[in-house]
């Protein structure tokens, strides 16, 4: 029989039984989207805290590069304006160069930190009146 569906009756309702060559494509199309969508959930991860946590030490500056610190190439929020702290980047990744985050602490602590993976936004937020935070995605 090469029919792919036939009707079997259990109990009192009819469910149709397929081949399992009929379910092939299937198989392999779910089995694709759970397999590319393992690989993308970073694009889909809510956006990551940038500057390391140092207990009892807040971050009170943060300067964001288009590309290396040293090179002093400083980018501007979107919205210049006061409270305005978005910053769409992801132009500078199409240009072959990173994103560099500087996070300063209270305690004059300096971290520097490279986003080699494509980001489109950071956000500069205030956590606390005296502690800034940044994150991007």
């Amino acid at each position: 029989m090469h029919g792919v569906e036939r009707e079997v009756w259990r109990g009192y309702s009819s469910v149709p039984l397929r081949s399992h060559r009929a379910y092939g494509p299937l198989i392999k199309a779910a089995l694709t989207l759970l397999l590319y969508g393992s690989f993308k959930q970073e694009a889909f991860a809510a956006p990551r805290e940038i500057c390391p946590a140092r207990p009892a030490d807040l971050v009170k500056n943060i300067y964001i590069f288009n590309g290396k610190p040293e090179e002093e190439i400083f980018l501007a929020p979107d919205d210049n304006r006061a409270g305005g702290g978005t910053y769409s980047v992801g132009y500078v990744y199409k240009m072959g160069r990173t994103i560099n985050i500087r996070c300063t602490y209270a305690s004059g602590t300096v971290t520097d930190v490279e986003l080699k993976d494509k980001v489109d936004r950071c956000v500069v937020t205030e956590k606390k009146p005296t502690e800034l935070s940044v994150r991007c995605h």
